[in-house]
């Protein structure tokens, strides 16, 4: 029957399904895909959980998916996301209203970025963009602190303060020129001291937002920092890398921050590291590791990957689905944090910011990828897109 047809329907199982195919089901999947026809999928493709995307077993692998009333959560996530080929929404006559009542997941594709932007006003001056703190980097790590502080001049922020050990500041001075830099007391390992506390609370004073943590190091001392810093910031704050790690074993300073806002941007590995659960634990339901996390302690989550997710406080979520293979290198999250930082700077709501962060640093990813390829894409490369990833947007 395959061999007599130019177009196959799958209509085998929809969005219930929670178990592997077997038996007639898998077999039939199995000559579906390698049957060369195209494939239509109703509703998910069979062997696809509709909610995380997992695919236990046999999954079919369709051209198209013509999916009702609302997308579904598993198309969006891998690796069920690579099953579906072009996703149709279609209106089957469920009432507005039913949808409108019901959980959902927000996409951040390049229409809902767009709805984001802020037009820069005609009178503004450097002011009217906000003043960012960055405190990161030791010895050997003197690029994670340059590419986060590059990186939010490159998001459109009016100033940018970068504070370092002082051993790296004659090394940051050379690779940053519009950046603005500061060199801290440093401990016997060369990263940040706790000794630095008061010269922090005196830069936060004057700042808009700050972001502690690429390349800080795990020094005791700097742990203590971090966690002291977060205790007591009266400024927005995005955590990432060493600073998510010096958190993970207390969170009682997250939850009692003083903070306005607190973004943490783990990879999967500094999610675990929080949660206090193996990484296939946060992998096997992305969402709901981020959303589960956010609402316990008060912050806004990032949960970095193919489809970052993005989740509130109080229990919004998003999922991005800018950025490509090739960003899976070293310092593409300096970068991401860099974006994110310069955003709050400008008045975005927090998540606001992590929205369009997010999706604007998958965008200029794709925007290098379409030029050079993914193989060698570095995290510079980003950095220096990512004005013309926001000129896409503004309309």
């Amino acid at each position: 029957l395959i061999g007599d047809s130019a177009v196959i329907l799958d209509a085998l199982f929809g969005t219930g399904l929670t178990t592997a195919l077997s038996g007639v089901y898998a077999e039939a999947v199995r000559l579906v895909n390698s049957s060369g026809r195209k494939v239509v999928a109703v509703d998910i493709p069979s062997g696809v959980e509709a909610t995380t995307g997992k695919t236990p077993g046999e999954a079919v692998q369709a051209d198209i998916t013509v999916t009702f009333a609302a997308a579904k959560t598993g198309q969006f996530i891998y690796p069920g996301a690579g099953y579906v080929g072009e996703l149709i929404v279609t209106d089957i006559g469920i009432p507005a209203e039913l949808l409108d009542k019901a959980p959902f997941v927000e996409i951040i594709d390049i229409e809902y970025a767009a709805g984001l932007v802020q037009p820069r006003r005609k009178t503004a001056h450097k002011g009217s963009y906000g003043h960012c703190l960055i405190i990161a980097g030791s010895p050997g790590k003197s690029g994670a602190a340059t590419m986060a502080a590059n990186s939010t001049m490159r998001s459109g922020a009016g100033l940018v303060t970068l504070a370092v050990p002082a051993s790296i500041h004659s090394v940051v001075e050379v690779k940053t020129t519009e950046v603005m830099t500061v060199p801290l007391a440093e401990t016997i390992c060369g990263s940040v001291a706790f000794e630095s506390l008061d010269a922090i609370k005196g830069l936060l004073a004057e700042r808009d937002v700050a972001a502690v943590g690429p390349g800080l190091g795990g020094h005791t001392e700097t742990v203590a920092l971090v966690r002291e810093i977060v205790s007591t910031a009266k400024v927005p704050l995005v955590l990432d890398a060493d600073a998510i790690n010096a958190i993970a074993g207390d969170l009682d300073a997250l939850r009692n921050s003083s903070a306005p806002a607190l973004i943490l941007t783990p990879h999967p590995g500094e999610m675990a590291r929080l949660c206090g659960v193996d990484i296939t634990e946060i992998e096997s339901n992305r969402i709901e590791a981020a959303r589960t996390f956010a609402t316990a302690n008060n912050c806004y989550l990032l949960l970095k990957g193919a489809r970052t997710v993005i989740a509130a406080p109080d229990g919004r979520t998003a999922l991005n689905v800018s950025g490509n293979p090739g960003m899976a290198s070293g310092g593409m999250g300096d970068v991401l944090t860099g974006v994110i930082t310069a955003l709050l700077g400008q008045g975005y709501n927090p998540f606001a910011a992590c929205c369009l962060g997010v999706f604007c640093h998958g965008l200029a990813g794709d925007m290098v990828a379409t030029e050079k390829g993914e193989m060698g894409l570095i995290a510079t490369d980003v950095q220096e897109m990512l004005p013309y990833a926001f000129k896409c947007l503004i309309k």
